[in-house]
């Protein structure tokens, strides 16, 4: 794994506030990081500690559901989410320890290692060029979708409705364990409303499950 150079490191910082970026998820990597062929990513892959995973974007700027697109790439894995973990509520970085990342500074995801940090949490910014290094991952769509398909058995689609659904069904059903709050109110005023825009018949079907199964539960309760 090739790092980009970077000098954006300030543990001290990361210390006072104790890692509250890397507790709202794990860093996404840059194509440069990673040997991007089909063999290496699903042995990547098998070693537990990274995830394909996908991230919004609108084409227009304007917050329409018709606008929304999803881009594949990879990134540090989450607590109790998979190797193939499309679109879910984020969870911790599952590399964070009591006593900080498991890997040494330059070892580091690249967009962690751009993060550039701040004395005030949550006040961390990444640097201009941390966008332009994941528009990359747009030349190894087709490659992340076969890996996707090796994987699953489904197809990108397939496994983005999936996860879609069940990101739903979290909310309906207020799983929200090992959510961040300030993750949790984003994705609550931000994000839910414009999915449930895009995919109505999966919020349906995420209505549907949860109606059917409180059903089934008060058969269960004796009279």
């Amino acid at each position: 794994m090739e790092k980009i150079d970077s000098t954006y490191t300030n543990n001290s910082y990361c210390r006072i506030c104790q890692g509250k970026c890397c507790k709202s998820c794990g860093c996404f990597y840059y194509p440069e990081d990673i040997n991007l062929t089909f063999d290496n990513l699903i042995s990547l892959l098998g070693e537990g500690h990274v995830s394909i995973s996908t991230m919004l974007n609108f084409k227009y700027s304007s917050f329409n559901e018709r606008d929304l697109e999803f881009m594949l790439l990879l990134r540090e894995r989450n607590i109790e989410r998979g190797a193939i973990d499309l679109f879910s509520l984020p969870t911790s970085c599952a590399s964070l320890t009591k006593d900080g990342c498991i890997y040494k500074d330059t070892e580091r995801p690249s967009g962690g290692l751009h993060l550039i940090p701040s004395f005030k949490p949550m006040l961390c910014h990444y640097d201009e060029e941390h966008f332009a290094h994941l528009a990359g991952w747009l030349n190894y769509q087709d490659l992340l979708s076969s890996v996707i398909f090796k994987m699953t058995h489904l197809s990108y689609e397939e496994k983005l409705r999936e996860d879609v659904e069940n990101y739903f069904y979290n909310f309906l059903t207020q799983n929200y364990e090992g959510v961040d709050p300030r993750n949790l109110t984003e994705h609550q005023i931000m994000i839910l409303p414009i999915l449930e825009r895009k995919y109505p018949t999966l919020y349906n079907k995420a209505q549907e499950k949860v109606t059917k199964e409180k059903t089934l539960t008060l058969k269960r309760i004796p009279k």
